[in-house]
């Protein structure tokens, strides 16, 4: 019960914060203009909100200490994003041909990019902050099997490139999500 009221109140602090917001940056790196953009890549991106329900609801079930430690991470490294998201507000300026792709692909493609338009609000990447959470969460947990860690391992990886190869973020993005990934660790161990 407490997910979706969560997730809601994310999506209305989001959209308020962006009511708050002017002169966005642009955070592109060089590297950034070599990495294509691959159409097809979508499907792993929309992979994440799956990746997340399948891995906290392993961790409910196999480490419920470990789910609650999640659970608040999230909750913190979203708290952090949002405070960046407000002080410096940064604005994702990309093209993306989708003329040599199938219907479904670009169909999903632009259901995807129409939802998060305009591109704002993308350093660091939230995306990325989430997979990196639960990446920990699970590789910490003493009741987790090497060869499931090591499936979370891969999968995150893939999570991670897709947002670049779908053109959702730049690679400072995901430097600054691993920055804020390790500040919501350290925050936790306070806790």
């Amino acid at each position: 019960a407490r997910l979706p009221v969560i997730f809601g109140g994310q999506i209305i602090i989001y959209l308020t914060i962006k009511l708050f917001q002017h002169n966005y940056h642009v955070l592109k790196w060089p590297i950034d203009s070599q990495i294509p953009f691959i159409a097809e890549w979508i499907y792993v991106y929309l992979s994440f909100f799956m990746f997340m329900i399948v891995c906290s609801s392993y961790l409910f079930i196999k480490d419920r200490n470990n789910y609650y430690q999640l659970f608040r991470m999230t909750i913190i490294g979203t708290m952090i994003t949002y405070i960046v998201f407000l002080c410096y507000p940064t604005q994702m300026v990309e093209e993306r041909n989708l003329c040599d792709t199938d219907a479904l692909t670009r169909l999903l493609c632009m259901v995807t990019f129409d939802a998060d338009y305009p591109a704002i609000n993308c350093f660091p990447s939230l995306h990325c902050v989430d997979t990196f959470i639960v990446l920990y969460s699970i590789c910490v947990s003493k009741n987790t099997k090497l060869w499931v860690k090591g499936v979370v391992l891969i999968v995150s990886i893939l999570i991670i490139l897709s947002i670049l190869f779908t053109k959702q973020h730049y690679v400072v993005d995901i430097v600054g999500a691993l920055i804020a990934c390790l500040i919501v660790i350290s925050i936790n161990k306070l806790l």
